[in-house]
């Protein structure tokens, strides 16, 4: 299996960025490469470490020097280029379209998807030391195959979808943690008319874990909800 060329380095980060939103932008590019096989784990977490460590923009830079195809410098994009505001239908057609792709990124933080959102059909979870969450329950699923790469390095991604919608986990764990546990009772094979949640990724030393809910509902009226349900089961099979 041939691997994909490197990704542009094009989301290093710029002067323009705070040293916050450019360490975030840098452990996303990071965690790019990482996803596509041009970064070992040890080098990945050595470059990670070295962002965090980052006391300047500049500082940031140089440790993405090593990167395949990186450039010496990135410039702030002026103002004068910078794409005028839409009209409100503009952005409202805009919105009802499906993106390709899209990321979620929490690095020392919390980032969360959730209400009546739109997925992509592509998306990167990527928990450095934070949290992300990104739930389905209410989620406008505008494509029936939804790809979710997740990433947590010493930190968590929890997938939240409702009872009945198909998903498919494959995360590996590097002294990490992976919880997938499918609801009872199983669910017919996977359809063409079924919309389906393919999970893939890595947990290093964090936990990647998708769990069943209905709106509204908490993970402990989820477990009370299970734990009746086959309570039930067990009495009609008697």
């Amino acid at each position: 299996m041939r691997r994909k060329p490197p990704p542009p380095v094009g989301g290093r980060p710029s002067p323009a960025l705070s040293l916050e939103d450019a360490k975030e932008q840098a452990v996303a590019t990071l965690s790019e490469y990482f996803a596509q096989d041009h970064l070992q784990l040890d080098q990945f977490e050595q470059m990670v470490d070295a962002v965090q460590r980052a006391e300047t923009s500049a500082e940031i830079r140089a440790a993405l020097e090593v990167l395949p195809g990186a450039r010496s410098s990135v410039p702030a994009s002026p103002a004068s280029q910078r794409p005028a505001p839409t009209s409100p239908e503009a952005a409202l057609s805009a919105t009802a379209a499906v993106r390709p792709s899209d990321q979620a990124v929490a690095v020392f933080g919390e980032a969360k998807r959730e209400g009546a959102w739109t997925p992509a059909e592509d998306t990167k979870a990527i928990a450095v030391m934070g949290s992300v969450v990104l739930d389905l329950r209410e989620a406008r699923l505008a494509t029936r195959e939804i790809s979710v790469f997740a990433l947590s390095f010493f930190g968590s991604v929890e997938i939240v979808v409702p009872p009945g919608l198909d998903v498919e986990c494959g995360v590996s764990a590097v002294f990490g943690g992976v919880e997938h546990k499918p609801p009872e009772p199983p669910q017919p094979p996977f359809g063409p008319e079924r919309p389906c949640v393919r999970v893939r990724g890595i947990s290093v030393f964090g936990s990647v874990e998708v769990h069943y809910r209905y709106p509204g509902e908490s993970k402990r009226e989820a477990k009370r909800r299970t734990r009746l349900e086959k309570r039930q089961r067990r009495r009609r099979g008697r």
